[in-house]
């Protein structure tokens, strides 16, 4: 397995299968903050991806449906985490509470679940 930045030749492979619509809505601003991508590799196929919300939260994770249970979501988001830890930034993430598997990914993680909810508006 081998965690890296993104290249510019897998940006419409992560823009086709993004798990929310805030990348294909903001594609400029995507390709604009490439540097807050990370993508895992199989030999040379691409297994997943996780990236940086617009502001500044862990997300985006994204594992290829075969290479899933196979501890790429765990080793993505600790790229993340590491890369915002060396930038000097507190790294957090957001997820929906009924997200089990992601709920249950933070709890591996050692990660701490906030008490307050957060919720965020766009207009």
């Amino acid at each position: 397995m081998d965690v890296k930045a993104i290249e510019n030749l897998n940006i419409d492979r992560v823009l086709q299968r993004g798990t929310g619509q805030i990348i294909e809505q903001r594609q400029d601003a995507f390709a604009e903050k490439l540097e807050c991508y990370q993508v895992a590799y199989y030999h040379t196929e691409m297994a997943g991806f996780v990236g940086e919300h617009l502001e500044g939260s862990i997300g985006l994770l994204h594992v290829m449906p075969k290479s899933r249970r196979k501890g790429y979501a765990m080793e993505l988001e600790n790229a993340m985490i590491r890369k915002n830890m060396e930038a000097g930034f507190l790294p957090f993430g957001q997820m929906e509470k009924s997200n089990t598997a992601s709920m249950a990914l933070q709890k591996k993680l050692g990660l701490t679940q906030s008490e307050n909810t957060i919720i965020w508006m766009w207009r």
